[in-house]
């Protein structure tokens, strides 16, 4: 969808297609589209999926909540320039507010607000993208897409709760809480004894204007200039440490390594699919004469996510940039790159036919993990 809306409009204006017309070419279709295809993979295999960048508001009736966050399968994000900005600002911000998916219209925003008061929407998030300013100057096919936001994303939302449109408590609920529950970091997102103590002091009374010369970016540039915000960040603690102060970054602060309870195996599989299907079209199509049986094509994929997982966790293997899908694997299973490629293109826009490979490939991770679950009970014993 999107590359059709962008090759039409390229046939109007040649690569200097107006920013106004990016929410046409990023559209609520397309965007629609994309989330509730995820959505719906979801709810057929029974995976764990969370859909990040909402900006439309017909996707927010796509999630609930009937359940406490931690029992959700399905759970949602929306960005702080979503909540902020509208398709009215393109006139006077232009590609400094091109964002991938596009911001849209002011009801949708409001929309995101609603959702985000009622628990369907479940993280808040900054997509912060700090490409340099001429980039982002360019014209419309050759701007990239996104922003530097991490600076303001608090006294964005800050002047939100003083405006009515949420409140503090949910703020950090949606800011804090969520994110750690949702991630599973270890102590993490909240104020208690034992946590590392990530903490923020904010001036709920003080009035600042964005200007050039306070940004703290490399980048040295803002969506937000010439905007105005009703609270200001004071003091910022990482690890119980302060590491800002008053506009100074405090660069002699360390930071330390976030540690992440044990992701499911359902959770890796699906993070796997869904970026396979989320650009894709879903159209039927014929069967290549090279093409991996799904059972054997199960076998490869498991390995495949096994392997990624020890690269993640092996401080040896992560150095190995060619292990992604070592040849032994080409040996073992006697295929080759490209009968891969075109197995896995295949696959990816037959979700009929991929679906019983996925179910396959979970439960020969859940049999591998059950076995390590065994072995390591025997030898605790």
């Amino acid at each position: 969808t999107i590359r059709k809306n962008l090759a039409e409009y390229i046939k109007i204006y040649g690569d200097d297609i107006p920013v106004e017309k990016h929410p046409k070419i990023r559209s609520e279709k397309a965007c629609y589209r994309s989330s509730s295809r995820a959505i719906r993979l979801a709810k057929a295999t029974g995976a764990r999926v969370h859909v990040f960048h909402l900006s439309t508001a017909i996707e927010t009736e796509l999630f609930s909540n009937e359940k406490p966050l931690a029992e959700k399968k399905i759970t949602a994000e929306v960005c702080v320039h979503h909540l902020w900005f509208s398709e009215e600002d393109y006139a006077q911000k232009g590609t400094l507010i091109k964002w991938n998916p596009s911001v849209k219209k002011a009801s949708d925003r409001e929309a995101f607000w609603k959702a985000l008061n009622e628990d369907r929407i479940d993280v808040l998030a900054t997509d912060h993208a700090p490409h340099l300013l001429k980039e982002k100057q360019n014209f419309y096919t050759k701007a990239p897409s996104g922003g530097p936001m991490v600076q303001h994303a608090y006294p964005a939302l800050l002047t939100a709760v003083q405006q009515g449109k949420t409140s503090l408590e949910k703020l950090v609920e949606k800011a804090c809480h969520n994110p750690a529950i949702l991630f599973k970091i270890q102590n993490r997102g909240f104020l208690r004894e034992g946590y590392f103590a990530d903490l923020v002091l904010v001036n709920m009374n003080q009035k600042f204007t964005v200007v050039k010369d306070d940004l703290l970016y490399q980048c040295g540039w803002s969506p937000f200039e010439g905007t105005t915000f009703g609270a200001r960040i004071c003091k910022t603690f990482v690890n119980g440490n302060l590491v800002y102060d008053k506009g100074k970054i405090i660069e002699s602060a360390l930071g330390k390594k976030t540690n992440f309870r044990t992701m499911s195996i359902k959770k890796i599989i699906f993070l796997l699919s869904i970026i396979t299907f989320s650009c894709k079209e879903i159209v039927e199509n014929r069967s290549p004469d090279d093409l991996i049986p799904p059972e054997q094509m199960s076998k490869v994929m498991a390995d495949i996510i096994l392997m990624k997982n020890i690269k993640r966790e092996s401080s040896y293997i992560k150095n190995k940039k060619n292990l992604l899908v070592p040849e032994y694997l080409y040996e073992k299973y006697e295929i080759d790159s490209l009968k891969l490629a075109v197995s896995q293109s295949y696959y990816a826009k037959n979700p009929k036919k991929y679906i019983p490979v996925f179910k396959m490939v979970e439960i020969r991770l859940k049999m591998l993990r059950d076995s390590i679950e065994k072995t390591l009970r025997a030898v605790e014993e």
